[in-house]
């Protein structure tokens, strides 16, 4: 099952290691530099949890977790700076779990996904488990696998995640910044339309090792979009 993350910080500099950590379970973690940023991408995006740095002063930071509460039904994780109790129950108050400094990439990772799983409803983990069966394909989000005529296709973390996007928006185009918002980092530097073009493209290959029917379809000007090929052909003969 993965996971989508906000990071709402001000000072706490994301470290790779819990980027990639993340990265085995999760989507990469979304960051925001400020609290009107954080707004607009929780805005933009679903969030499974939200986490926020309290820095100094003190005095505004239950301001921020209240604002966060009102825009989010996402639990909260709070990382405090400095070890004041009464900042602490002020937080606790607000947020769903607190850690205080120094903060560890393991720790952060522990209560952020036991928020998650305490706060999911078992129906709706359910659902996202379900497999999804596209004419010869088959993907099975609760193992992380994907089997094609009967066989495994080898897939990379990231590669896996944008064939289970494409799938969960079947017959939906999903354009290229669509993709390359929900599986990277906005933080980490890439051209988006050359990273996304390059994963598809490695897709498509490992695809092409099992059969010479097209699943994912360009449409040109608009994005990808994950066909299912006995559709298609139905749709020839009919025409």
């Amino acid at each position: 099952m993965y996971y989508n993350v906000l990071f709402v910080r001000s000072e706490f500099v994301l470290p790779d290691d819990i980027r990639n950590k993340y990265s085995f379970y999760c989507v990469s973690p979304h960051t925001a530099s400020s609290l009107d940023e954080g707004l607009h991408k929780i805005e933009r995006y679903n969030y499974d949890c939200v986490i926020d740095e309290v820095t100094l002063p003190y005095k505004w930071a239950d301001d921020q977790l209240y604002i966060l509460r009102e825009s989010t039904q996402a639990p909260i994780l709070a990382l405090v700076h400095g070890h004041d109790y009464s900042v602490m129950h002020h937080c606790l108050l607000v947020a769903d779990d607190c850690v205080w400094e120094p903060f560890t990439t393991d720790e952060i990772i522990a209560r952020a996904a036991a928020l998650v799983e305490k706060g999911s409803v078992p129906e709706q983990r359910e659902i996202q488990d379900r497999p999804i069966q596209i004419h010869d394909m088959m993907i099975l989000p609760k193992f992380k696998k994907v089997l094609l005529c009967e066989h495994p296709i080898l897939l990379t973390a990231t590669e896996y995640r944008i064939l289970l996007l494409l799938a969960r928006n079947r017959e939906r185009i999903i354009s290229q910044m669509q993709i390359y918002d929900s599986i990277w980092s906005d933080s980490e530097f890439y051209e988006a339309e050359k990273a996304v073009s390059y994963h598809i493209g490695n897709i498509r290959k490992k695809i092409a090792c099992f059969t010479d029917e097209k699943y994912i379809e360009t449409v040109r000007s608009f994005g990808y979009r994950l066909a299912d090929p006995s559709a298609n052909q139905q749709m020839q003969f009919i025409i």
